[in-house]
């Protein structure tokens, strides 16, 4: 039987055959389970086509089933997961959730009658940012923004560049682990690797992450993933202010789109950042990496 961090454990039993029979075709990447359809499986070239032992569809009872192995029987700990859309567990896997939106004074208070799960399972691989991390580490330390559509491993990525510039270049790094994907803590201790060097503030804000490790941490770089609200701009803008150096992550297709967005204006404009690591896939689902310097400038690597 094949086994990748339990995941098979996560779905009703009476789809864990056509699993099996996916993960033998490439690792999984994503697991899709929607109320009256079949269950999906996507690889790195998208999704994956068995002939499905089960021709059941997922039901309300195998979602209901879904949700209690992913919360240990215990939903009600995950309540202010679930109200953001998602759910991170150890390991790093991120639980995206769809059904009946429930508003409280124009809030999400709550998700109910789930309708559709997303198991987005971790992987880490060290040694993929080894030859980008050259042009980050030698030479002298560089400011990097990773763009980079969803499921393309911009966190994967991060998290290499991470255990890379700790243990190689003994740098001093604080982690803002806002979703526990980065570092994955589960009882206090990191399950990836992040480098002996690495301190984590798990499940903080990023806005408030940052300005805690500029008080009491003394980090030389502070790594932080998905940045994408005023105030998180706002709280890097203060580490470059203080001499910090900051590697992240923002969600987008290119430079020139970030440049439209308000929050990211000033910081592009005025060129915050050293290095500009964009990623994207080809019409085969190839990652491809292209690295750019501050004025924009794609760098040979």
């Amino acid at each position: 039987m094949v086994k990748e961090h339990g995941i098979e454990n996560m779905i009703p039993i009476k789809f864990r055959e056509d699993y099996y029979k996916a993960y033998s075709m490439g690792k999984i990447e994503e697991i899709r389970l929607r109320i009256n359809r079949p269950i999906m499986f996507y690889n790195h070239n998208g999704e994956v086509n068995i002939e499905k032992s089960n021709s059941e569809v997922v039901m309300a009872e195998d979602l209901r089933e879904t949700m209690e192995y992913i919360s240990g029987y215990s939903l009600y700990a995950f309540e202010n997961e679930i109200r953001e859309g998602f759910i991170t567990i150890k390991g790093g896997h991120r639980i995206g959730l769809a059904g009946k939106i429930v508003l409280e004074n124009g809030k999400i208070k709550n998700i109910t009658n789930i309708s559709s799960i997303n198991i987005r399972i971790s992987h880490e691989i060290e040694g993929i940012a080894q030859k980008v991390s050259k042009n980050i580490y030698e030479k002298e330390l560089h400011n990097l923004l990773i763009i980079s559509p969803p499921a393309i491993g911009k966190t994967t990525i991060l998290r290499d560049i991470v255990r890379i510039g700790s243990d190689v270049h003994r740098r001093k790094i604080t982690v803002i682990d806002e979703r526990s994907e980065i570092a994955a803590t589960y009882m206090g201790a990191p399950a990836n690797n992040i480098g002996i060097r690495s301190d984590v503030l798990d499940g903080c804000p990023k806005d408030k992450g940052i300005m805690m490790a500029l008080r009491a941490l003394s980090p030389e770089i502070i790594a932080v993933d998905e940045i994408g609200t005023d105030e998180d701009v706002e709280a890097v803008k203060e580490a470059f202010n203080c001499g910090i150096y900051i590697f992240a992550t923002v969600h987008g297709r290119n430079i020139d789109e970030l440049k439209r967005k308000k929050a990211f204006k000033e910081i592009i404009e005025n060129k915050y950042f050293d290095r500009y690591l964009v990623l994207n896939k080809d019409i085969n689902g190839n990652r491809i990496m292209k690295l750019y310097d501050t004025d924009y400038k794609e760098i040979e690597w």
